[in-house]
């Protein structure tokens, strides 16, 4: 019959081992947050260039002209000119996804490999057998 107490009384915590463990998923935690900061710092950056960049085109815009024909093409212009800042923001906010992607992947890489050398060192000190071949 299946004795709780004597089930309780065979496991062994390691305290250094959860020590280590813990220290482990906080410095996976500390690099993911500083990946999510760094990237959003780099959003932040093209969007306040876009901004500032838009309301000095919103400047030129609305500038008083002597000619009325001279309206037209300040639109023109002004349309021109949002289009490349759209384009060129577009541009520049995928090369900041694209990079946090690959950060991520290469963290989330790293992390697993980390756990399964950490599982290596763990089992070739203990009695497990399950070590990949």
């Amino acid at each position: 019959m299946f004795n709780p107490n004597e089930f309780a009384a065979n496991l062994k915590f390691d305290e250094g081992r959860a020590a280590d463990v813990w220290k482990s998923f906080a410095a996976y935690g500390q690099r993911i947050a500083t990946l999510n900061l760094d990237t959003a710092a780099a959003i932040t950056d093209v969007a306040t260039k876009g901004s500032l960049d838009s309301i000095a085109n919103l400047r030129d815009l609305t500038t008083v002209r002597e000619d009325p024909s001279a309206y037209a093409e300040a639109f023109s212009t002004f349309a021109k000119k949002q289009s490349e800042l759209a384009s060129r923001n577009a541009e520049q906010l995928g090369d900041i996804a694209r990079d946090a992607q690959n950060s991520t992947s290469e963290l989330v890489s790293d992390a697993g490999e980390e756990a399964v050398n950490a599982a290596d060192v763990k089992d070739s000190k203990g009695k497990g057998g399950s070590k990949a071949a």
